[in-house]
């Protein structure tokens, strides 16, 4: 099926970034004060406002009165929902764990077929 082993390494690369790159989005209450509390600087967020409008934003800062980032300001009273950017910690040691296994019996065993 694979010609080279290099072919079998990129495929095996390519489908671990793959896995490793999911994410998911996690709903949040949208209190301002669990709000304040849930959001960090630097979390991704999905936003969908009042008037339907959809919205992805890098938090910047919080205040009192609104989220802030990428150059918008989002005010709490406008979130109609909100979304948070979440990543399984447990699937990516997983996923890492099966690619090593994947990775050392491939080297060590595929020399043992090209002997035949």
């Amino acid at each position: 099926m694979f010609k080279t082993k290099k072919n079998l390494f990129y495929l095996i690369t390519v489908l671990t970034l793959f896995i490793f790159s999911c994410a998911t989005y996690r709903p949040l209450y949208t209190d301002p004060e669990l709000l304040t509390s849930a959001l960090n600087k630097g979390d991704k967020v999905k936003i969908n406002t009042i008037n339907d409008e959809e919205i992805s934003l890098k938090v910047d800062h919080l205040t009192e009165e609104a989220i802030v980032g990428d150059k918008r300001t989002v005010l709490f009273t406008e979130i109609g929902e909100i979304k948070i950017m979440t990543s399984s910690t447990e699937k990516n040691i997983f996923v890492g764990i099966l690619y090593g296994l994947l990775i050392t019996s491939y080297v060590v065993l595929a020399p043992a077929a090209y002997c035949y």
